[in-house]
């Protein structure tokens, strides 16, 4: 264990070096005071905590904000012995960390460190841990990103998530989520692969979560106990075909809604319709659902709507005031409702 901590520091540190232009402008404030504390880089603050108590817990609680985390894992062959090996990556602005398991080597885990800085010119350090490699992964990612004061613009993975890889009270400070299509390496099958986006999602505050997109192209995905987690975002991307049905639907509160096929029926898209028509929504709201089934009739999605004008075969357009309109069309492929600027 001392080992291990030993090493998370060194790393830490290294990663450090590597932040964004944003978290970097920290340093422009060299006051002590906890107000000022708050403008300083983690760098600067960790040299703080060899002051004083006081300072060690400014330094520690000051917020730390990524533009971009990535969480992604995928198969690597390690030169010069072309040893196949399960990698995850854990990208933190500039820098990253990879963790490398070996198929062979049973609980032989390699971890590697560099910043963008460094990207093609010096080779970087390569150090090995007995333990078991996704339990590295999880120690590692709790203790930078799963902590109260790091905030993220968007958290990326494609990790193949199981029922017990964190804690329920464990929470991602993240503004956007983007999941991807699951990596499942060759002879192993993922718990549970169509859960992984409703399992990232329950790991996401829902204070800062605003947004999430969904990039899946082999499994269908199941996101029917998620509804108190998608309510309140801004915009939901699903581009796979899900259980999403009526009842979430209705209770989203998202202006920018795409989904492919899913459990919708006509008078959950009627509902957003009425929805949207008497709670004039701003211009640029959109929502799109692909169908790959039979098609909706454009009197049934508009159905108890007032101030309807058809303009052109499965066309509307409804007036919400008087500068903006709602305009709703069908066809072969998706159902449309856009909010449109009048001209």
């Amino acid at each position: 264990m001392g080992q291990m901590k030993c090493i998370f520091t060194v790393l830490f540190i290294f990663i450090l070096k590597g932040l964004s232009p944003a978290t970097q402008a920290f340093t422009q404030n060299v006051n002590k005071s906890p107000e000022k504390q708050k403008m300083r880089d983690i760098v600067s603050r960790r040299n703080l905590k060899l002051c004083s108590k006081k300072l060690f817990t400014l330094s520690t609680e000051a917020p730390v904000d990524f533009a971009i985390v990535k969480f992604n894992e995928s198969t690597n062959l390690l030169e010069p012995d072309d040893l196949e090996m399960d990698e995850v990556r854990l990208h933190l602005d500039g820098s990253e960390l990879s963790f490398m398991g070996s198929r062979v080597q049973k609980n032989v885990t390699l971890i590697r460190c560099r910043s963008e800085r460094e990207f093609g010119r010096n080779e970087p350090q390569v150090i090995t841990e007995n333990s078991d490699s996704r339990s590295i992964e999880k120690q590692y990612l709790r203790n930078i990103v799963f902590r109260k004061n790091v905030i993220c613009d968007r958290f990326e993975t494609n990790y193949r998530y199981n029922d017990n890889f964190l804690e329920e009270s464990e929470k991602v400070n993240a503004r956007n989520l983007y999941v991807h299509k699951p990596f499942q390496p060759e002879g192993i099958e993922p718990s549970e692969p169509s859960k992984t986006v409703a399992m990232w999602l329950k790991h996401m505050n829902p204070r800062f979560l605003r947004s999430v997109t969904v990039y899946m192209d082999d499994k269908n995905i199941t996101l029917a106990d998620t509804e108190n987690e998608l309510k309140c975002l801004d915009t939901l991307h699903v581009l796979r075909r899900s259980d999403i049905d009526d009842n979430i639907l209705m209770n989203l509160k998202a202006l920018d809604i795409e989904l492919e096929p899913a459990n919708i029926t006509v008078n959950g898209i009627n509902h957003i319709v009425q929805k949207w028509a008497t709670e004039e929504v701003p211009i640029g709201s959109r929502f799109v659902y692909y169908i790959d089934g039979p098609g909706y009739e454009i009197t049934d999605i508009v159905k108890n709507v007032s101030g309807v004008t058809s303009v052109g075969q499965n066309r509307v357009i409804i007036r919400i005031l008087p500068d903006r309109f709602l305009k709703v069309w069908v066809d072969d492929f998706s159902v449309n409702i856009e909010c449109f600027k009048k001209k």
